[in-house]
């Protein structure tokens, strides 16, 4: 009787040490925020053959990769006395070595057996991505950002641009999950990009077996337009035949020069006079067909003058409002 009554204790402390090191079902199942396509729902005592509960319904064929994971158990920082939410772990891999009914399959435990336990999840790929922003930071470039997914399994991000919602999309280009989760859109010649044209972007996630996930919801973002005209234009009058002319820096630094215009008329047209191909240059003497030792405006008459602003890919901005400006009228004859 005393060797049965050990025995027996020795079934039920290992009984007590499977349920502790087994996943809790409904915490794998039920988890906010926990993604997953199906659970294990048999394995044999040697942990390598079993099934799960997803089959022909769930388009699952024989030779089909998952990945098989659980939630860690929740616990408390000693310290602040917060409960740490559990983290996400993956034990093992698993493959459909049969799809037996429309939600049923028999699989085999290719990685972790001894791990991998009844009750565990099991996914092919991980959720879709979330928190997608795009921001316009420049002359065609557009920042994309998200949140990092919680799945440890996940590669790499894949970020998809469009000019329509409904697509085509196509690949602008791909980041691994250790790096920081955002993406600078630019221009280039393999993939250009236009001013103010609005972009449509979309994400995906992709795990260790190469499968992308489904993407996240798409988001739109105009491309900034051609910059506005810097401010400050101003021309001092009285000079002879000639106007020196100067404005402020233009603040954004990626403006690449400035076009100056002068008409006769305030209401124009104007022509282009100069076009100054540094952000730095903020001043112009106008000489008009002439030189510093023989300028050719004409005497004791007001010009126009106005000017823009050119985006680093030659695309000029709107013209500033006109500046009047007149010029010395000629010496007295005695």
């Amino acid at each position: 009787m005393k060797n049965v009554c050990v025995r027996l204790a020795a079934a039920f402390t290992y009984m007590a040490v499977i349920a502790i090191a087994s996943p809790s079902f409904s915490q794998t199942a039920v988890y906010p925020g926990f993604y997953k396509e199906g659970v294990i729902t048999n394995l044999d005592w040697k942990g390598i053959v079993g099934a799960i509960d997803m089959g022909a319904e769930n388009g699952l064929e024989k030779g089909a990769q998952l990945m098989a994971v659980r939630l860690s158990m929740s616990s408390t920082d000693p310290k602040t006395g917060k409960v740490i939410p559990p983290e996400e772990i993956v034990v093992g891999m698993v493959e459909v070595t049969e799809v037996t009914g429309p939600s049923s399959s028999a699989i085999k435990v290719t990685k972790g057996s001894g791990s991998v336990v009844r009750g565990d999840a099991v996914r092919r790929r991980v959720s879709r991505p979330k928190g997608l922003t795009a921001e316009a930071v420049g002359f065609r470039k557009i920042n994309v950002k998200w949140e990092a997914g919680p799945e440890p399994e996940i590669k790499e991000y894949w970020i998809y641009r469009a000019t329509a919602p409904e697509g085509p999309y196509k690949i602008m280009g791909k980041k691994r999950s250790s790096d920081k989760p955002e993406f600078l859109d630019k221009h280039s010649s393999s993939e250009p990009m236009a001013d103010s044209t609005l972009y449509y972007y979309k994400l995906t996630a992709v795990n260790t077996l190469g499968a992308e996930s489904e993407p996240s919801t798409v988001v739109a973002c105009p491309s900034m337009g051609p910059p506005p005209p810097p401010s400050g234009l101003t021309g001092e009058a009285g000079n002879i035949r000639s106007v020196p002319l100067s404005w402020d820096e233009h603040p954004n630094e990626e403006v690449d020069g400035y076009k100056l215009y002068r008409s006769k008329f305030p209401q124009g047209p104007f022509d282009m006079i100069k076009e100054l191909k540094r952000r730095s240059e903020t001043k112009y003497h106008d000489f008009g067909d002439g030189s510093a030792s023989s300028p050719k405006l004409d005497d004791s008459t007001t010009y126009y003058y106005s000017i823009s602003a050119l985006s680093p890919y030659g695309d000029e901005g709107m013209k500033s409002a006109p500046v009047s400006v007149t010029t010395a009228s000629p010496p007295a004859i005695e």
